[in-house]
Order: structure tokens, then sequence, then C-alpha cells
């Protein structure tokens, strides 16, 4: 069985602006989780940690520069976060 959960959120920012925030790791660090790192573009990895057991990594499944990212989260119940730019 699978569950989708979508949150739709308006910006006022360019498209290049937005697409920074999400794939840049000091960007990342400015809003989201305290630490961040990343390995940019398609097959590569993006590393959240909020301290201590709260941390992980996964792949980069969806990379479309200015519009579409996407990577997995691992565990058992691996989650898929995406984020779509219009």
């Amino acid at each position: 069985m699978s569950r989708k959960q979508v949150h739709e959120i308006t910006i006022e920012a360019k498209p290049e602006e937005v697409w920074r925030c999400l794939t840049e790791a000091e960007q990342i660090t400015r809003w989201f989780a305290p630490e961040a790192r990343i390995e940019p573009g398609l097959g590569g990895k993006l590393f959240l940690s909020w301290g201590p057991g709260m941390e992980g990594e996964g792949p980069i499944h969806l990379w479309e520069p200015h519009q579409r990212f996407g990577w997995t989260e691992p565990g058992a119940r691996p989650k898929q976060v995406e984020f779509e730019i219009e």
C-alpha cells in the first residue's frame, strides 16, 4: 500500500533562488536542518541532521534543475520526498 501527502505553498522568489535553497547545503541549513551535505545530481546523496540519532542520508532520485528535486529517505519504510517548482 502506498500513500501520498501533498503540500502546496507560494513563495515570492525566482525558480533559481528556490532551487538553490533546496539543493545547496549552505542554504538548506538556513531554513531546514542545522547540518546538511549534498552530492548534487541524479544518483547523488543528501545528508540531513538535527543532532545524534536524528540524521540520515538518502539517494537523490529526481534532479531537474529549477523544476523538480527529490530524494529517498531510507529505512524499513522508505519515503520519497519531492519538490516541484512552478
